[in-house]
């Protein structure tokens, strides 16, 4: 993996101009996903579209085996929505019959 990191940054690195940035460290939950032993790993889930991105785009490059337990959750907010319309209500017609 490190020889990957820099043979990219070496072969990028030429043609960049000066002062441009070459490599950035990776964020906490890459390091997270790399760290952690996968095998044991049922899923790997994010409700971030973006964050999602970056673990594919690592996966896919580093370990693509692993790709199918990447998942992105999405929110159904009508349901989420009309839940808290129903607390809501319920809230109103207890705070009605007490009193």
């Amino acid at each position: 993996m490190l020889k990957k990191q820099y043979e990219k940054v070496a072969v990028h690195g030429r043609n960049r101009t000066c002062y441009s940035l070459l490599y950035e460290a990776e964020p906490f939950y890459l390091a997270a996903v790399r760290d952690v032993y996968t095998r044991d790993l049922d899923e790997i889930v994010t409700d971030i579209p973006e964050i999602h991105e970056k673990i594919f785009a690592y996966l896919s490059e580093f370990q693509p085996d692993k790709l199918e337990i990447l998942k992105l959750y999405q929110v159904n907010y009508f349901h989420y929505i009309s839940f808290t319309v129903w607390r809501v209500r319920s809230m109103k017609y207890a705070m009605k019959r007490s009193g």
